[in-house]
């Protein structure tokens, strides 16, 4: 993750909860800008929450936020599915804009996707409203609005349900192999 605050920018580090905590808290105190994303897994319900709080920003001063999120793709409907929570929306409770402007909610959403894969797309179902580019052999899918859902893509690829073996050499310890193998069961 990085954060442009002005003309500042900060690139995280994962620290242990209570260290990033401390650390937050003191640049708050101090009257610097923070930063600082949490994680939280539901294994019961199999989901994951991403908390990122942003401290003493200035009335109308922008920050920009890049979250680099990789994911194993789920199979959804013989497709590779994504999807990204659409509860993107800032949280004002904690903090008071004193002698400010009444629309302190204004924030604009930005949203980019890329998929790199190995063999061509032969389908791509986006969200309403996106944009999508092929440059190499990427497709980047870009939503300048916040979804009123999940932001969900899907996706197929040539022979995706054909088994695959692949083996990568470790350069640096030549007889170390690694080997993933990719199969899809499919019931007809």
């Amino acid at each position: 993750m990085t954060a442009k605050i002005g003309d500042k920018t900060v690139i995280a580090l994962v620290k242990e909860k209570e260290l990033a905590i401390q650390k937050y808290d003191d640049a708050i105190a101090s009257g610097r800008g923070a930063v600082m994303a949490t994680k939280k897994v539901d294994e019961k319900k199999k989901t994951q929450t991403l908390n990122l709080v942003l401290g003493n920003l200035l009335p109308r001063q922008e920050a920009v936020i890049n979250l680099q999120i990789i994911e194993e793709a789920v199979m959804v409907g013989g497709k590779f599915a994504f999807a990204i929570s659409g509860c993107f929306f800032p949280l004002y409770r904690k903090h008071v804009v004193v002698g400010g402007e009444e629309d302190v909610d204004d924030y604009t959403f930005s949203c980019k996707v890329d998929i790199a894969a190995e063999k061509k797309l032969t389908y791509l179902s986006v969200p309403e409203g996106s944009e999508k580019t092929l440059s190499d052999s990427t497709w980047s899918i870009t939503a300048h609005t916040s979804p009123s859902r999940d932001y969900r893509i899907f996706y197929s690829t040539e022979n995706m349900l054909a088994p695959t073996l692949y083996v990568e050499e470790n350069p640096k310890h030549p007889n170390e192999v690694a080997c993933a193998s990719i199969f899809a069961a499919t019931f007809q």
